[in-house]
């Protein structure tokens, strides 16, 4: 299939000369999880307009949307604090806090 040269010029010239986009956003992110997240913060710092889709899961009562993904919400950063916590016992002890 062979196009000429003056439809495609006809063509950019429709898409280009409209300075009113068609789109409601200029970035669109699918998954709210850290990547998701950092990606859509640098490109609103650069002024785009972003949109940022994420499912509606249930981490726990009551139901939410997780932003931050499965890390931040369930995973690895609550651990973290679980175990920061336990270290509090000794310490509790020491200053026979009961």
């Amino acid at each position: 299939m062979r196009t000429s040269a003056s439809s495609m010029e006809n063509a950019n010239a429709n898409t280009s000369s409209s300075s009113v986009s068609k789109y409601d956003f200029d970035y669109l992110v699918i998954g709210g999880g850290s990547g998701g997240v950092r990606t859509s913060r640098i490109a609103a710092s650069h002024g785009a307009k972003v949109a940022l889709v994420e499912l509606s899961q249930k981490h726990g009562p009551p139901s939410y949307t997780a932003i931050g993904g499965t890390c931040v919400n369930v995973g690895c950063v609550p651990k973290k604090l679980y175990v920061l916590a336990s270290r509090f016992q000794n310490t509790f002890k020491d200053l026979h806090i009961s």
